[in-house]
C-alpha cells in the first residue's frame, strides 16, 4: 500500500482546525500562541485507515450521499440568492434617514470577505467597546461582555474568518459607545451614523443567512439607533424581523435554553426581553399593537438579585439600594403593551363602556410599579445626584411611563380634543369670562394632580442633564411636551397652586427648548406644538392678570396696567405681556411671575 505524504500543519493547527503556513522553524499561528511548533500527533487519515475495510466502504458511500445532499441543497439556495440579487439591483433600498447606504452600488456577494469590511484599529476599537460595556451595556445587556470582546479579537488576528454578521455586530457596538459618548452637541450624529451605515450595508447578509443569536442582536442594536430618528419607519420594520429572527430560535421559550449552559441561556433570555422593550415602545409611539404577545412568553424575568455578572443593575448615589434597572424597564413596557387594547384597538373603539375602566386599571398598574422603585432612584433624588450616563437612562425610564400616565388620562399633547379643551378654556379665561356668576369648569381629567407632580419632576430631571444626545432628545419629546402642557394647563386652571412661580420658569424654559428643537430639525408637528403651548400660556398669563386686577379693585386699589407686567419667552429673547402689545426687553433672561 501507497504512504501518504507527511503532513504538513503542525500539532497546533491540526488541533485547532486552522490553516497552517508552514513556517519553518515555527508557524505564525504557534508565534502567536507562544507554542511550540511540532508535528507529533497522529493523522487523522492514518487512524480511520485501521478500521476494517467493510466498515470504511460503508462510511465512504453514506458520506457520499450526504455530500450530493447537501450539493443540490447549495445549489437551489444560489439560485435563489441569485434571483434575490437581480431584484435588489433593480430596485435598491436605503433605511437610512441620514445618507444613501455604503455599498449600495456594490453587489449582494461583494461586501463579504473584501477590503470594504473595515474597522478602525484595535487603539481606537477597544476603548470605545469597553465604554460601551461598562455604561449603555451595564443596563440593557445586549451582548455578553466575554463574548463581545473574543469576536473582537479574532476579527483582528484570524482575517480569513471574518464574516458580515460579526463585522456589523462591531459596528453596532461603535455606533451605540459613540453615541452616549458626545452629549455637547445634541444634534451632531457624525460618528454614529457612519457605523450605523456599515452595519446596515451589509444588513441582507444579516437577515438572511444562517440565523444565530448575533443575527437577532444586530437587529436589535439597529433598533435601538434608530429608536431616537424621527422617522419611525425603519425601527418598526427592524423590530418585526428581528422577532421574526428571534421566533426562529425560539428565545421566548425557556426550553429551547435547556440545554445550554446558564450564561449562554441567560444571554438568550435577555436578547429577547430587550427585543420585547423595543416592541413594546414602538407600538406605543406608532399607536399600533405590538407584535409580541404576552400569552406566547413563559420567560422568568430578570431577577430582583443580582446575577452572575450584575448585568441590568445599578446602584444608588449613597451606594446603599441597588435597582435591577433591566426587570423595572420590562415591567413598564408590559404596561405599554396594554395601552393599544385600551385606547386604540377595535374593541376599544366599539366598546366605549369599558374604556374607562380599563384606563383606570392601568393608572393602577403604574402606581404598583413606581411603589416598587426606591426612592433613591425617583426623580428628585436622581436630579440631585446621579452620574450624567444614570441620568440619561432613567429619563428616558420616567419620559416613558409620563407618556403612558398621560395616554390613560386623555391629556397628551398630541390629543387635538385635550388641547381644544385647554383652548377654549383658556381664551375664555383670558378675557375675564372666569369672573362670570357661572364659573368655568376646568377640563382636568382624573388623577390630574398625579400627572401634574410626575409632569414636574420629570422636567426638573430632564433639565438637570447638562448634555443630551439626539435620540435621547426624540425618545422623550412626546413625555416632555405633554408635560409642559401639564404644567401650563395646571397654572392656567389653577392659578393660586404652590408651586406655580416654579412651574412657570419650567415651562418658559421647555418653550426655549422646544423651539431650539424646532429650529434644528424643521419639524412641523413639533412646531404646532409649540406655538399651541405658547398661546397656551399667554392665555394663562393673560387670566392671571385679570384675575389680580380684579381682586384688587374689589380691595380698592385701582393700579395702572403697567404695574403688573408678566414675563414671556419667544425666540430667544424675553417678552412683558400686558393688555398692550408686547414690548421685548434687552439684557440677560430672566423669568418672573
Amino acid at each position: 500500500m501507497q504512504q501518504s505524504a507527511p503532513r504538513k500543519a503542525c500539532d497546533l493547527c491540526y488541533n485547532k482546525r486552522i490553516k497552517c503556513d508552514g513556517q519553518k522553524p515555527i508557524c505564525s499561528h504557534c508565534v502567536i500562541y507562544k507554542r511550540e511548533c511540532t508535528h507529533t500527533a497522529a493523522s487523522r487519515k492514518t487512524s480511520a485507515r485501521k478500521q476494517g475495510s467493510n466498515e470504511g466502504e460503508g462510511h465512504l458511500k453514506s458520506r457520499l450521499k450526504d455530500l450530493e445532499t447537501r450539493l443540490s441543497q447549495a445549489l437551489q439556495n444560489i439560485s435563489k440568492l441569485e434571483g434575490l440579487v437581480s431584484e435588489l439591483s433593480a430596485s435598491p433600498i436605503s433605511l437610512s434617514p441620514v445618507r444613501n447606504l455604503p455599498g449600495d452600488e456594490a453587489g449582494f456577494f461583494e461586501t463579504r470577505h473584501h477590503a470594504s469590511m473595515e474597522l478602525p484599529p484595535p487603539s481606537e476599537v477597544l476603548p470605545a467597546v469597553e465604554n460601551y460595556l461598562t455604561t449603555f451595556n451595564s443596563v440593557l445587556p445586549l451582548f455578553h461582555s466575554g463574548a463581545l470582546l473574543k469576536s473582537i479579537h479574532n476579527w483582528y488576528w484570524y482575517p480569513d474568518q471574518r464574516d458580515c454578521v460579526s463585522w456589523a455586530a462591531i459596528n453596532v457596538v461603535l455606533a451605540l459607545a459613540y453615541r452616549g459618548n458626545n452629549p455637547v452637541d445634541m444634534f451632531s450624529t457624525k460618528d454614529t451614523a457612519e457605523y450605523l451605515n456599515k452595519a446596515q450595508s451589509v444588513l441582507t447578509e444579516v437577515t438572511m443567512r444562517g440565523v444565530n443569536l448575533i443575527n437577532v442582536q444586530v437587529l436589535a442594536g439597529l433598533v435601538l439607533l434608530y429608536q431616537g430618528a424621527q422617522d419611525m419607519g425603519p425601527p418598526t420594520m427592524l423590530v418585526a424581523t428581528a422577532l421574526r429572527l428571534a421566533h426562529s430560535l425560539r428565545l421566548q421559550s425557556r426550553r429551547s435554553s435547556e440545554h445550554l449552559d446558564s450564561s449562554d441561556a441567560l444571554q438568550r433570555n435577555r436578547v429577547f426581553w430587550i427585543i420585547y422593550i423595543l416592541d413594546r415602545d414602538i407600538s406605543m409611539r406608532i399607536k399600533q399593537a405590538p407584535l409580541q404577545q404576552d400569552s406566547d412568553i413563559d420567560l422568568d424575568l430578570p431577577p430582583e438579585e443580582p446575577d452572575e455578572d450584575e448585568a441590568g443593575f445599578v446602584v444608588s448615589a449613597d451606594g446603599r439600594f441597588r435597582l435591577n434597572f433591566f426587570r423595572a424597564r420590562v415591567q413598564l413596557a408590559r404596561i405599554q403593551g396594554k395601552l393599544y387594547d385600551c385606547l386604540y384597538s377595535v374593541r376599544a373603539q366599539t366598546r366605549p363602556e369599558t374604556r374607562a375602566d380599563n384606563m383606570t386599571q392601568i393608572r393602577h398598574m403604574l402606581d404598583d410599579w413606581i411603589s416598587h422603585v426606591p426612592h433613591s432612584f425617583s426623580p428628585s433624588a436622581l436630579s440631585q445626584a446621579c452620574s450624567p450616563g444614570m441620568l440619561r437612562y432613567f429619563g428616558i425610564l420616567y419620559g416613558t411611563r409620563l407618556s403612558c400616565l398621560s395616554l390613560v388620562s386623555m391629556a397628551h399633547s398630541w390629543d387635538a380634543r385635550w388641547m381644544e379643551k385647554l383652548q377654549d378654556y383658556g381664551c375664555r379665561a383670558a378675557t375675564g369670562n372666569a369672573a362670570m356668576p357661572v364659573p368655568l369648569v376646568a377640563p382636568l381629567p382624573e388623577g390630574w394632580e398625579t400627572l401634574v407632580n410626575e409632569s414636574r419632576e420629570f422636567m426638573k430631571l430632564s433639565m438637570s442633564m447638562e448634555g443630551k444626545d439626539a435620540a435621547f432628545v426624540w425618545i422623550t419629546a412626546c413625555a416632555y411636551v405633554s408635560g409642559l402642557v401639564c404644567l401650563t394647563a395646571n397654572n392656567m386652571c389653577q392659578p393660586n397652586h404652590g408651586s406655580l412661580k416654579f412651574d412657570r420658569r419650567l415651562v418658559d424654559m421647555a418653550l426655549l427648548h422646544v423651539e431650539e428643537m424646532v429650529l434644528q430639525t424643521s419639524h412641523e408637528p413639533l412646531r404646532r406644538i409649540g406655538e399651541a403651548c405658547k398661546e397656551l400660556v399667554r392665555y394663562d398669563r393673560m387670566a392671571f392678570q385679570e384675575g389680580h386686577r380684579n381682586d384688587r379693585v374689589l380691595a380698592g386699589q385701582v393700579l395702572s396696567e403697567e404695574v403688573l407686567p408678566f414675563y414671556f419667552v419667544e425666540n430667544g429673547a424675553e417678552h412683558v405681556y400686558g393688555l398692550k402689545e408686547p414690548v421685548t426687553i434687552l439684557g440677560p433672561l430672566y423669568i418672573s411671575a
